[in-house]
This record gives C-alpha cells, sequence and structure tokens, in this order.
C-alpha cells in the first residue's frame, strides 16, 4: 500500500500558532507540516514566515524535506538560493548537515544549468 503524505502539500499544513518574528518584527506561524493517510504518518513541527508560507503557496519557492536531520526543511527561491524558513534568521546554513549541503550545491548546479538554455 502506499503512503499519502502531505509534507509536498503545503495548502494542507496546519497554522498551529500565529506571532511576530524576534528577527524582523513580521507575521510568523508554527506550523505542523506533513500527516498524511497512512499507518506512520509522517509530520513535524516548523517556524515559517508568513510571507515565505505565502510564496511556498503560491508555488514561487520550492522546498526539499529532510526528515532525519536538525533542519528539515530547505527553501529555495526562483532564482535556486536557499532561503531561511524564518526572515531574517542567522547562522542557518551552519546547522545543516554534509548531505543537505551537498543537496544544496548540486540543486544550485542544475539550477544554473537549465537556465542557460
Amino acid at each position: 500500500m502506499g503512503s499519502i503524505s502531505y509534507v509536498y502539500q503545503p495548502e494542507c499544513w496546519k497554522i498551529v500558532k500565529k506571532g511576530i518574528s524576534i528577527y524582523d518584527g513580521k507575521p510568523i506561524y508554527t506550523m505542523v507540516i506533513g500527516g498524511g493517510i497512512d499507518y506512520l504518518p509522517y509530520e513535524f513541527v516548523e517556524n515559517i514566515s508568513k510571507e515565505n508560507y505565502d510564496r511556498i503557496l503560491s508555488r514561487e519557492y520550492k522546498i526539499k524535506t529532510f526528515a532525519y536531520s536538525k533542519i528539515k526543511i530547505l527553501l529555495f527561491n526562483k532564482e535556486g538560493n536557499l532561503i531561511p524558513l524564518v526572515n531574517g534568521k542567522k547562522g542557518y546554513y551552519e546547522n545543516l548537515t554534509e548531505e543537505q549541503k551537498e543537496f544544496i550545491s548540486n540543486y544550485q548546479k542544475i539550477f544554473v544549468r537549465s537556465k542557460s538554455y
């Protein structure tokens, strides 16, 4: 039986708390991401700025998940650049795993190559 997960369906994420970011003073959400219909649901909680969440919903930003990493979601803008989930947050890249850093490097190479056509 296949798994139906909502990790890559942001419109199914649940906002559990709204607040203001200490980094830039803008709205921020605490969200339950994932869930789904399965015998082993896959979900986790993350803080995301409202601005970034809106851009995810509009498909302007792309996501990639890493379930077993400290930082579970990587967010990329249209240019293929890594964006922190919470705007203005410092030290983001240093907390990534080597697997995530390698993914970013490869993603950006592929992105740049696809833009040159």
